[in-house]
């Protein structure tokens, strides 16, 4: 069988349209108001037009920082909406997500970054300690992001890392929100998940945009999930 005799439709769905960006985008024009997440710690809800414009600020800001289409960011952060947030701004510009655990340190850590190729680390300033033992055997990270970090803790951060840049990710709201100008294929590659690492180093599995919503496809039809379900999240997102 020759490639033009496969069917581009996976489970309904056109693959070559299974990009984060279009996804996002076609939720967003279908559902708008509804609520796609809550976030139960604080209570802050965040609509379908909330994700599609809050990505698009995440997205062109990080462009404005010189994060570019293909480059890999380190997310080392525990379960909050800016990290939902962030890989869907990330998708969006074609740059890919290399989540850590949370529980890596050290050596591992530093493994993580350096294998993914970094180019920067999302993180939160009760993580940043695991970060700083490291950062002088990671060259190829230009910058850090803090999530919802009090003024004293940016300047601290900005004091401990010095001369790397630090920002608030939050400052990303003040970003056009227009959809970010660049064009993303569903062969693309999106994430890097690692691997437990059980029978040696921990294995980088990269992920397309179309395997990535592949699985969430998958998940769907396996447990039926429909439009009016609430599914609620405990694990920690991108854990191996």
């Amino acid at each position: 069988m020759c490639s033009s005799d496969l069917s581009p439709v996976l489970l309904g769905f056109d693959v070559r349209r299974m990009t984060t960006g279009q996804i996002v985008a076609d939720k967003a024009a279908r559902n708008g108001g509804k609520v796609f997440l809550t976030y139960t710690p604080d209570g802050r809800t965040f609509t379908y037009d909330d994700v599609h414009r809050i990505s698009n600020q995440v997205g062109n800001g990080l462009l404005k920082h010189g994060i570019q289409h293909g480059e890999k960011v380190g997310v080392l952060l525990e379960n909050c909406p800016e990290q939902v947030l962030l890989y869907c701004g990330l998708g969006k510009i074609g740059a890919v997500a290399a989540p850590v655990n949370t529980a890596a340190r050290g050596l591992l850590l530093q493994y993580f970054l350096d294998h993914s190729d970094s180019v920067a680390l999302v993180t939160s300033f009760d993580l940043l300690d695991r970060f700083v033992p490291v950062r002088g055997e990671l060259p190829k990270i230009r910058r850090v992001y803090l999530v919802s970090p009090t003024a004293d803790e940016l300047a601290q951060a900005a004091q401990m890392l010095a001369p790397l840049p630090v920002h608030d990710f939050g400052a990303f709201a003040s970003e056009p929100d227009m959809v970010p100008p660049i064009e993303v294929s569903f062969r693309d590659p999106a994430f890097i998940f690692y691997t437990s690492g059980t029978t040696g180093p921990s294995k980088g599995i990269l992920y397309t945009h179309a395997k990535t919503w592949q699985g969430v496809l998958g998940n769907m039809e396996t447990y039926g999930h429909r439009e009016t379900d609430v599914i609620y999240v405990c694990l920690q997102i991108g854990r191996a």
